[in-house]
């Protein structure tokens, strides 16, 4: 499923960097702490002719995660989404930081990975994969695209048809074909990046 957003970050309130992330730094390793897992992608964002820094970072709290005896680690606690707008002289500085907008693992059996990209023209990607070890055959795959928008993103769901497609396929039976539904969105009041759940 695709959903296409546009969002208005600069009324949504700023979490700080209490819970580990630097307010500023010229990197994604210098940003985010030692030890926790970390995606990142630039690419502008603002179009201000700087490249702005997107990370996905999850802490590395002991009491969240758990060692089996083949000695994987799981990690349960909840990643924090952070926007850096470039400042010209190779350094970011943190604009937002969101504490619970994504998705993420929460037991042993479902997995979930999450991926970043900026394309060429400014918008944000930010795509979850599910995948369940036991229980179940399904996986499936969210991408919400956003950009910005007179100083802020709110959503959409795709301008120009309001149409949502799914895709539905079998990754155990090469058999049977992949099935895709199109649905019809009803038009919805706009909503900010923060102010929902990305799952």
């Amino acid at each position: 499923m695709k959903t296409i957003l546009s969002f208005t970050l600069a009324l949504l309130p700023v979490l700080t960097w209490a819970q580990g992330m630097k307010p500023a730094g010229t990197s994604a390793d210098d940003i985010v702490p030692e030890g926790w897992q970390k995606q990142k992608v630039r690419g502008d964002l603002n179009k201000d002719g700087f490249e702005d820094l997107v990370i996905i970072a999850t802490p590395d709290n002991a009491e969240n995660m758990l060692t089996r005896d083949d000695g994987y680690v799981y990690n349960f606690n909840q990643p924090l989404l952070a926007v850096y707008f470039g400042t010209g002289d190779g350094s970011f500085k943190l604009w937002k930081q969101y504490s619970d907008v994504l998705a993420h693992q929460v037991d042993e059996y479902l997995f979930v990975n999450s991926s970043l990209d900026i394309s060429p023209r400014g918008t944000l990607k930010i795509s979850l994969e599910y995948f369940a070890s036991a229980g179940s055959a399904d996986t499936s795959q969210n991408t919400y695209t956003f950009r910005f928008q007179d100083g802020d993103t709110n959503e959409s769901y795709n301008y120009l048809t309001r149409k949502q497609k799914t895709t539905t396929s079998n990754a155990f039976d090469k058999n049977v074909r992949p099935k895709e539904v199109w649905t019809k969105l009803p038009k919805t009041p706009l909503q900010r990046l923060g102010d929902f759940r990305i799952e």
